[in-house]
């Protein structure tokens, strides 16, 4: 999978589940809170392409991984 691809999904399941958090706090419906929130980290377990359940620590850590092996891919050449 491309990294900007991943990146975007991982933007808006975090957004999301700020939204969410944010919405029912400004409406009252706390009680609400708790199957609202496990409910979109459900279907962002689901829908995103790493599965990092809309963590956006995750997101940074994967980014910084993907160019880390790259820039190794780039310094060792592999000879055949």
């Amino acid at each position: 999978m491309s990294a900007p691809g991943h990146l975007v999904g991982e933007v808006v399941a975090t957004a999301g589940l700020i939204a969410i958090i944010f919405a029912l706090a400004r409406t009252g419906r706390t009680a609400l809170s708790a199957a609202a929130v496990a409910a979109w980290i459900g279907a962002a377990y689901r829908f995103t392409s790493s599965t990092s359940i809309a963590n956006p620590a995750v997101t940074i850590r994967d980014q910084i991984r993907i160019r880390v092996e790259a820039l190794f891919a780039e310094l060792i050449p592999i000879h055949a």
